[in-house]
């Protein structure tokens, strides 16, 4: 059951995050073009086992420098493998959202609301 609600918060998680990251930079700052693109497909190109390492290397510097307590709690217990695990699917989350909205905004409906007045 402990498996079962890390990998379904980590999911609800993964989802909440990577939707919200790919909405905001849809609409954020149209002049820059593609670039707004480059952060979840850098994250994509990444291998899993280093972003996963590298989560727990953050930690281990963490606990060193006394900024999370070392104490075996239940939270730091399933802390880390919940962060661990809901990286990957908020890159590939957010990147499906960053398209889905750009496509979506270049519809036809989307300019005859524009152009009707109605704001981004």
């Amino acid at each position: 059951m402990k498996s079962i609600g890390l990998i379904l918060s980590s999911v609800i998680l993964a989802f909440i995050v990577g939707t919200s990251i790919g909405i905001i930079s849809s609409f954020k700052n149209k002049k820059r073009g593609n670039i707004s693109f480059i952060g979840p497909i850098a994250m994509l190109s990444l291998p899993d086992v280093l972003i996963a390492i590298s989560v727990q290397l953050l930690f281990i510097i963490l606990r060193q420098n006394n900024i999370l307590h070392s104490g075996s709690s239940e939270l730091t217990k399933f802390l880390l493998p919940f962060i661990s695990l809901a990286i990957i699917p908020t890159a590939y989350i957010s990147r499906i959202a960053q398209i889905a909205v750009k496509e979506e905004i270049t519809k036809v409906y989307i300019m005859a609301a524009r152009a009707k007045g109605l704001s981004t």
